[in-house]
């Protein structure tokens, strides 16, 4: 089984499940992310046999669903390429302009946090040397790391893309800051 193939098909199983179309093989056929199973069918029934002897994939009559290994490797694949995204957006000077002007300071922003909400959230909180602030789903920290150099307490940023966050361990290597990779159960 190639594992192009395997993600693929996990990622449509995922996908299918989460809009809530049962991921049968006809489904999973005419999806419009596996065009290209139209021409192949055959390496599809193929792929989705292997899948399911390998236990990645569970099938209950003509639905197809994701075991817990599937959905650990689904997960992988999503927190690769979501890493992959961001740091491409922190490579980016297009987007770090674009965050300048629309959010009023660079940090890289995924979310919609302006510069004075960061500015009176910490006002708000105005933490002591005692406290610490965790954040969840920090990418590739930059955020992280404004709030380490505004902050007298601890910071840690944790993220289920393990490539952000190594990217964010190199970037900050003189600051104090713990950055974690952790998969999270997301998904069915």
């Amino acid at each position: 089984m190639e594992i192009e193939n395997r993600d693929h098909i996990l990622s449509v199983i995922k996908w299918l499940s989460l809009i809530n179309v049962v991921p049968t093989r006809a489904a999973i056929l005419y999806t419009e992310f596996v065009t290209k199973w139209e021409k192949e069918e055959q390496l599809l029934d193929s792929e989705l046999e292997e899948m399911v002897s390998s236990g990645l994939i569970s099938r209950s009559n003509e639905t197809y669903s994701l075991t817990a290994e599937g959905r650990r490797l689904s997960q992988q694949n999503v927190a690769r390429a979501f890493g992959a995204w961001m740091i491409t957006c922190e490579h980016s000077a297009a987007y770090r302009e674009l965050c300048k002007q629309v959010y009023g300071g660079n940090r890289c922003q995924f979310n919609a946090v302006t510069q004075a909400q960061l500015e009176k959230l910490l006002t708000v909180l105005n933490l002591s040397e005692c406290q610490s602030i965790l954040d969840m789903g920090c990418g590739t920290g930059a955020l992280t790391e404004y709030f380490a150099d505004h902050i007298n307490g601890h910071v840690t940023g944790i993220d289920f893309s393990s490539e952000a966050v190594k990217f964010a361990q190199e970037r900050t290597l003189e600051n104090k800051i713990a950055f974690h990779s952790k998969l999270w159960t997301l998904m069915r």
